[in-house]
């Protein structure tokens, strides 16, 4: 059953090369496991977070994907030091792998 108060959220990524894409928080929630943070239910909580923190603090209609970036590098630090730190390798290499 659905919520009817349930705020209907709908958001964009602002990429580093101008492109603007959809959010997709089961993209998010994969970047989590890549990292090796592998307990489901903590996956699935912080995508929440990640998701609160943008509708409380984004102005607009898109956030910035580095600022996106370091979001989820601090909140995966606050659970999973070592998954933060794969998960900055992670993205750092496929910026590299972009150019």
């Amino acid at each position: 059953m659905r919520n009817p108060f349930k705020k209907k959220f709908r958001l964009q990524v602002k990429k580093r090369d101008g492109r603007i894409e959809n959010f997709d928080r089961n993209k998010l929630k994969n970047s989590f496991f890549a990292a090796g943070h592998e307990n489901e239910k903590d996956v699935e909580n912080l995508a929440l977070e990640i998701i609160a923190w943008i509708q409380e603090t984004v102005k607009g209609e898109h956030v910035e994907s580095q600022a996106l970036r370091d979001k989820v590098v601090e909140m995966l630090g606050n659970t999973d030091p070592e998954a933060a730190e794969r998960y900055k390798t992670f993205r750092r290499e496929a910026i590299i792998s972009i150019k």
